[in-house]
C-alpha cells in the first residue's frame, strides 16, 4: 500500500484500470468458454450422431481438431473484444457510487500539461483509486451459457452410445 501511495495519480488510474480491465477480460473468456463449450460440443454431438446413423466411421483426429478450433476461436473472440478505459472507470464509478471520479481522471490523464484545476481534480481521482477494488464491478460468476455448454458435453457423450446403422445383409438361399 505504501507503494501504491508514493505513484502518481495517472499510474494509480492506470494500474486500477489494467487490474479492472483483466478481471472482465476473464470474465469475456470465460463467456468465449461456455459459447465455445456449446458450438464444439453441440457440433461434435451432430456429427457423430450423423455418421453412427449413416454407418460411417469417425474421424476421431479430424472431429477433434475441429471442437478444438472452434473452442478457441471462440475463447479469443471473446477475450479480444476491445474494451476502453472511460467505459471501465464509468462501471467502478457506478459501482462504488463515485461521481464520475475515476472516469474524469481517467480523462485528464491523457491530457498532456492539465491546468492546475486539471491536475487537482486528476490528483482527487488518483486518490479515490486507491481506496477501491477495481474488480468489485467485475465478479467472476458462471456465465449464462455454461449449463447449455454443459448440457452440449452430455449429448456429445451420449451420441457415442447411439447404435451405429449396420446395413441389412440378404440371406443366402
Amino acid at each position: 500500500s505504501s507503494v501504491k501511495a508514493s505513484m502518481n495519480p495517472r499510474d494509480v488510474l492506470s494500474t486500477c484500470i489494467a487490474r479492472a480491465k483483466s478481471r472482465l477480460r476473464l470474465r469475456f473468456a470465460l463467456e468465449g468458454l461456455s459459447w465455445g463449450m456449446l458450438l464444439a460440443f453441440g457440433g461434435g454431438a451432430l456429427w457423430v450422431a450423423v455418421a453412427r446413423l449413416r454407418g460411417d466411421s469417425l474421424d476421431a483426429s479430424l472431429l477433434a481438431a475441429t471442437m478444438a478450433t472452434v473452442l478457441l476461436v471462440a475463447v479469443a473472440v471473446s477475450t479480444l473484444r476491445r474494451v476502453r478505459d472511460l467505459d471501465v472507470a464509468l462501471a467502478i464509478d457506478a459501482h462504488h457510487r463515485l461521481p464520475s471520479s475515476l472516469a474524469t481522471g481517467v480523462e485528464l490523464a491523457r491530457i498532456p500539461a492539465p491546468s492546475p484545476f486539471e491536475s487537482l481534480a486528476l490528483e482527487a481521482a488518483g486518490e479515490r483509486a486507491r481506496g477501491v477494488d477495481p474488480r468489485a464491478p467485475f465478479p467472476l460468476r458462471m456465465p449464462r451459457l455454461a449449463p447449455a455448454a454443459l448440457a452440449a458435453v452430455g449429448l456429445f457423450a451420449a451420441a457415442f452410445g447411439l447404435p451405429a446403422f449396420t446395413p441389412a445383409v440378404p440371406l443366402a438361399v
